[in-house]
């Protein structure tokens, strides 16, 4: 239905269509690609980087949590756990 309204009504439809006169095809050397003419590119979502490291430290620090109650329940079940979870305090500030 897009098309046909957009051809009807002979207009630009941002990110779909864009009404190109002869002058216009001309300056463009009759190149008449479409991403010349309509621009059909997305925003990129910005990353606030300090939430991201703040999240992966939060993370971690959950990984480390379950890792020792995983070596908990092996060594209660007579498993040797060869295992090693970094203690915090011997995490890089960056990371504690």
């Amino acid at each position: 239905m897009v098309v046909v309204t957009a051809y009807r009504n002979y207009e630009d439809v941002e990110k779909y269509c864009h009404v190109a006169h002869f002058e216009e095809l001309k300056e463009n050397k009759y190149n008449v690609n479409v991403p010349r003419y309509v621009d059909i590119s997305e925003a990129e979502e910005e990353i606030d980087i300090q939430v991201t490291i703040d999240e992966v430290k939060k993370l971690e620090k959950e990984r480390q949590e379950a890792q020792m109650q995983v070596n908990a329940i092996l060594e209660e079940l007579g498993f040797r756990v060869y295992i090693s979870v970094m203690p915090s305090s011997t995490l890089p500030p960056s990371l504690s």
